[in-house]
């Protein structure tokens, strides 16, 4: 359980928009909104993380709150992940002067243990394929692997916090008979060959592609979490393509 978040910075009553990237209206209208409507989209506009509304200091106090959404809106983390997690990534060093370091790399850890608490299948049939739009036999979606790909990639690619991706991913890849992580260390590996992928890490790859560890995995979610009227294709096909 991570202590409560809070920062030094008081709510602004101002934002710089240091990259000019916003009409005056569009900052007035984020500043005078309440934030219980914040969505997504206004902490993606606060946090940026390449063109944010305000400099570090200006936004800081929007933070605790934008982790806090995070793990209370899975269905928009996706569009606001890259967000804060770049936000944090960039300035690292700020963070640290603060002395707000260790519990921001806390939120973040504490996200992407939140976004894989469970492990959740959702399997659509031809006749929901059709319904959808999609020109599939059918489709599996794994509640949340796209974040988890994306958040992972994104802390790797902005370098500074790469180390909490390993260290995310360690912690499924030693699964110790724990059904939930072992499925999520499948997926991942799985995930290796989707849209969303996992970084481009060597450490992280040679976990993923290491066949004791997968094959662990494989004998502990095998059969017991291998629900095949629920979840008829997910799990023949994933363990196929991994090869175990």
């Amino acid at each position: 359980m991570t202590n409560e978040f809070v920062t030094p910075y008081k709510r602004p009553t101002s934002l710089s928009d240091p990259h000019y990237d916003f009409t005056p209206g569009m900052l007035k209208e984020l500043l005078e909104k309440n934030e219980e409507e914040y969505d997504w989209s206004d902490y993606s506009n606060l946090f940026g993380p390449h063109l944010p509304a305000g400099t570090y200091e200006e936004v800081m106090y929007f933070l605790p709150k934008a982790f806090t959404y995070l793990k209370s809106h899975e269905e928009d983390a996706l569009d606001l992940v890259t967000a804060v997690f770049g936000f944090c990534s960039i300035n690292l060093n700020y963070l640290e002067k603060d002395g707000l370091d260790n519990i921001v790399k806390q939120e973040i850890i504490d996200c992407l243990n939140y976004w894989t608490r469970d492990f959740r299948i959702v399997h659509y049939d031809q006749n929901a394929c059709q319904d959808k739009g999609w020109r599939l036999s059918h489709n599996d979606l794994v509640i949340n692997s796209e974040v988890i790909c994306e958040g992972t990639s994104d802390l790797v690619r902005f370098e500074s916090l790469a180390e909490l991706a390993v260290q995310f991913v360690r912690s499924l890849a030693i699964c110790e008979g724990n059904i939930v992580k072992a499925s999520w260390f499948i997926e991942y590996s799985r995930a290796r060959f989707d849209v969303y992928t996992p970084p481009d890490n060597s450490e992280i790859m040679n976990l993923l592609t290491n066949e004791k560890l997968l094959n662990e995995a494989y004998a502990t979610v095998w059969p017991v979490a291998v629900d095949e009227k629920a979840s008829p294709t997910y799990w023949k096909e994933t363990f196929n393509k991994l090869g175990i």
